[in-house]
């Protein structure tokens, strides 16, 4: 018997029906990475072309003795057989739902435990831009394969942001500045570039852009009469088509309101508040209880000793409005205070007061500035702060770190209402936040995510309008998309799956152009990964590897225990003899 087992495991047995040696259901994943980076171009084709061509022939290996389940960024699908596979394959489109392994992980999990399956593959098939080369144990505990694409050049020219630098509204000009980032791996690119403002070409130049570094170029503009602006920056490269259009609007006719109470103001704050987009207005904290606080678009509140109730009830009133705020301890206010003012607005609470301490750490994961910074950066000149607190408020975000961990400035959703708080008061000497430049692209996105004035949106997300007009609708050619529902006077429309300047009108007026771009988080060069380039050699192999693999294990285990059984029957014997 041990001869025979032997025999057995050597020679690899192969049965067309698992039913016959295993009762387990077994499953093959394959997931198609279908974001928009995968339009680079390789040798031959577009990665995602190169993908579904794959996808294809380990179907053909696999789709005899298991159940093949297909899946996209955006779609779980069960597939039956070659000619279900072409369909399903050619129903997927490029999706504004980037690949993520955590994601990805989950949403197998999730199947494997509905559908009861005992043993699951995992064949990715993507370019791995983004989580995956971070951390590729997120599936050491799933048994999985990836298969590679690259560009083959590495090139990529995208329009990465845009601002407004200044405005002469006597002379109906502003100028804006946009930068250009080329991720090209050679010395240089050439390119073309055109500047479009409400259907008049602008600008439209061939440009030459060093390699591996963001150009900036100024521009300026004439303001329409109607003073508000729909433009669209397009490059023309042979990588990402997606992102070779910027498109962008400025509306000069509607300020965001900010509302400061409580303290003095400091003339940093009033410059940085008031311009061509902002109206920044005061009031003293006994003067709380006369304004109408719901018609305020953001409200910075600094804390004061000696708050009453009926001041602090006005706030809560206030958040639960769906209004953000920003939550500042004043100068004077003494931890005990502090403490209770936060316990009473439901925040969170005071732990206790620490000495100096650096500003240290951004949180640059945060969607919060996800448009803020164009990157990283390492080498910041971060602010002293000098007194401040430790604060514990459950299920905030600390965007802004101190060097101890504590968090300095700390986001926290609360109902619609999102509130900003400061562990330190950043209006006065004791700290210097203010005359730093990172103070204004975070109050300015603060003040912006909040505002009825909002003109931007990312193609795939949901856009939302702060407005009492329930009359308003997107224009999307002739065609008119009315919201799809309202709350707490947020207007709620369908996602736009497609770039472009779109008009929200009111009947026949344009109330508002809202400029709608494809994510630009994908546009970057491709990162070099060490272990990622190990492509897969054959899936023959590895079909026969999943098959069969433990069937040789199990002939093997039986003959060694033969062979046990049979020293153990000739020792018996011998003694006996």
């Amino acid at each position: 018997m041990t001869v025979f087992f032997v025999v057995i495991a050597f020679t690899y047995p192969y049965f067309s029906d698992l039913d016959l040696y295993s009762k387990n259901k077994r499953a093959v994943f394959l997931c198609i990475d279908n974001s928009f980076s995968m339009q680079a171009k390789a040798a031959s084709s577009e990665l995602f072309t190169l993908a579904k061509i794959d996808i294809t022939d380990a179907f053909g290996v696999f789709s005899n003795t298991n159940s093949i389940y297909l899946l996209s960024n955006d779609r779980d699908m069960i597939v039956d057989e070659e000619n279900d596979l072409a369909i399903k394959l050619s129903s997927i489109d490029y999706s504004a739902e980037s690949f993520s392994s955590l994601k990805l992980k989950s949403r197998v999990s999730d199947i494997i435990e509905r559908d009861g399956l005992s043993e699951a593959k995992l064949i990715v098939f993507s370019d791995f831009k983004e989580e995956m080369s971070k951390d590729d144990s997120l599936f050491s505990s799933m048994d999985m394969i990836r298969k590679y694409y690259k560009a083959e050049d590495n090139l990529n020219i995208s329009v990465d942001s845009i601002w407004i630098k200044k405005v002469e509204l006597a002379s109906d000009r502003f100028t804006v500045n946009y930068r250009i980032k080329n991720t090209s791996s050679t010395n240089k690119i050439e390119y073309h570039e055109q500047i479009v403002l409400d259907g008049v070409v602008q600008q439209s130049l061939t440009k030459v852009s060093d390699a591996y570094r963001d150009s900036v170029f100024e521009l300026d503009l004439v303001i329409p009469k109607s003073r508000k602006v729909s433009g669209v920056i397009n490059i023309e490269d042979n990588a990402l088509e997606y992102d070779n259009d910027l498109f962008f609007s400025v509306d000069f006719t509607t300020k965001s309101k900010v509302l400061f109470v409580g303290g003095n103001v400091p003339h940093k704050l009033k410059s940085l508040l008031n311009d061509a987009f902002m109206k920044m207005e005061y009031a003293d904290v006994r003067a709380l209880r006369n304004i109408e606080l719901s018609e305020e678009h953001f409200l910075i509140f600094v804390l004061s000793p000696s708050l009453s109730s009926k001041d602090l009830s006005i706030v809560s009133n206030y958040m639960s409005s769906g209004r953000d705020l920003l939550i500042v301890p004043g100068e004077k206010l003494s931890r005990i205070e502090f403490n209770s003012y936060l316990s009473d607005l439901g925040i969170g609470s005071v732990l206790r007061k620490i000495g100096e301490q650096y500003l240290s750490h951004i949180d640059y994961e945060n969607d919060f500035f996800s448009d803020i910074f164009n990157s990283r950066v390492d080498n910041f000149e971060y602010p002293l702060i000098k007194n401040t607190y430790s604060i514990s408020s459950p299920n905030s975000q600390k965007l802004l770190e101190l060097e101890n961990g504590d968090g300095f400035l700390l986001n926290k959703i609360m109902g619609n209402s999102t509130v900003y708080i400061f562990s330190s008061d950043v209006f006065s000497s004791n700290s210097k936040f203010l005359e730093y430049d990172l103070s204004l692209p975070i109050l300015y996105k603060m003040v912006s995510l909040n505002s009825k004035n909002k003109m931007y949106g990312i193609v795939g997300e949901q856009i939302d309008l702060s407005s009492d007009n329930s009359n308003l609708q997107i224009k999307i050619g002739e065609e008119l998309i009315p919201f799809s529902y309202m709350d707490n006077g947020v207007l709620f429309f369908p996602k736009i799956e497609n770039s472009g300047n779109y008009k929200i009108v009111s009947g026949d007026t344009i109330e508002k152009y809202i400029s709608v771009n494809y994510p630009r988080k994908e546009s970057d060069s491709y990162v070099k990964v060490e272990g990622l380039e190990k492509e897969i050699i054959s899936y023959d192999e590895i079909s026969e590897e999943s098959s069969v693999e433990y069937l040789w294990k199990w002939s093997l285990t039986l003959a060694f225990m033969f062979l046990l059984i049979e020293l153990s029957l000739i020792l018996f014997f011998k003694e006996k003899r």
